[in-house]
């Protein structure tokens, strides 16, 4: 990249061209292939790490990218990426779906699959790349965020838009000891804010809102009694085979979906300040067999076992 093109400081990186931004399109974790037909051009990239999140900043002038194949094999990881923009007006085509976001709205997209923008007004935008499998550590699932456009106007656009401008403005001055937990939490809050598109997962409507009473009856239920199938089946009236058939049209299965939620829980009893419950007290609450059970479930989605992750939170 040559110097007249590129001017670096402490904000990130400042193009004059739209090669030098183009040729550091291609180096980041989510690779774009850039091009554009304005004469003057300029753009901006800033792009950080922390809790194993990205952050980006990134401004630009009217311009097109694509992300084929080529691109995607090039990728580090498996993104779900969130742009929160500031300005501008941007197209965004995935699986033959076009996608349009302008000012204060939310963008989100794929990192894995074929993607084009046309970026139609000079633009500005706060993204975090999200491992998928954070997601799916937290959620158990990460299709149903993928592929929508949350309006500006919407106060849970504002909240979200609000947290993530917070987070990038503040980062550095965070102790480091904190940040861990800064972010853990942030993960958990933007999740939890984010719309689910989990209707287009069946048939109808009424096997929707099924399979939406299964999953109260799942939470209701958990720290409460030992419980399967057959109970939650029971309870709404229909066949365990039915029950079955729903969580498979969700992507999981029962046992699975029970462990995701059992495991959230025990997660947010650690995160606690001032908890200081054995780790086989949660475990027998939440309704695992013992704490070993606990322990392997545990390290198996998060990592690490339970005392290693309060040691971590609350070091």
């Amino acid at each position: 990249m040559g110097n007249a093109a590129v001017d670096m400081n402490s904000n990130g990186q400042t193009f004059h061209s739209v090669e030098s931004f183009a040729q550091a399109a291609e180096s980041l974790e989510v690779p774009w292939t850039i091009s554009s037909q304005e004469n003057e051009f300029s753009a901006s990239i800033r792009r950080r790490e922390y809790g194993g999140l990205l952050f980006g900043e990134l401004s630009y002038g009217l311009c097109s990218g694509t992300r084929g194949n080529r691109e995607i094999s090039r990728s580090n990881d498996d993104y779900i990426c969130l742009t929160v923009y500031n300005g501008g007006r941007m197209l965004l085509e995935q699986r033959g779906e076009v996608m349009e976001a302008g000012e204060c709205d939310i963008l989100l997209w794929d990192g894995k699959i074929p993607t084009r923008f046309d970026c139609l007004a000079p633009s500005r935008c706060e993204m975090i790349w999200l491992p998928r499998k954070i997601v799916e550590r937290r959620s158990g699932f990460s299709d149903e965020f993928e592929g929508q456009v949350i309006s500006g106007k919407e106060g849970i656009a504002r909240l979200i838009a609000a947290h993530i401008r917070g987070l990038h403005r503040e980062l550095e001055s965070i102790p480091y000891r904190q940040l861990d937990s800064v972010i853990d939490a942030s993960i958990d809050f933007i999740l939890s804010c984010l719309p689910r598109d989990e209707g287009t997962k069946f048939s109808n409507r009424h096997q929707f809102e099924i399979f939406s009473a299964a999953k109260r009856a799942v939470n209701e239920r958990i720290g409460m009694d030992r419980f399967g199938p057959s109970d939650i089946a029971d309870e709404l009236g229909i066949s365990v085979r039915y029950l079955h058939s729903l969580f498979h049209k969700y992507g999981t299965t029962f046992s699975n979906y029970v462990n995701v939620e059992r495991l959230e829980r025990a997660r947010r009893s650690l995160t606690l300040q001032n908890s200081h419950a054995k780790i086989s007290d949660i475990a027998h609450d939440l309704g695992f067999c013992d704490s070993s059970h606990l322990n392997r479930l545990f390290r198996q989605r998060f990592g690490l076992t339970p005392s290693e992750y309060r040691r971590k939170l609350h070091s």
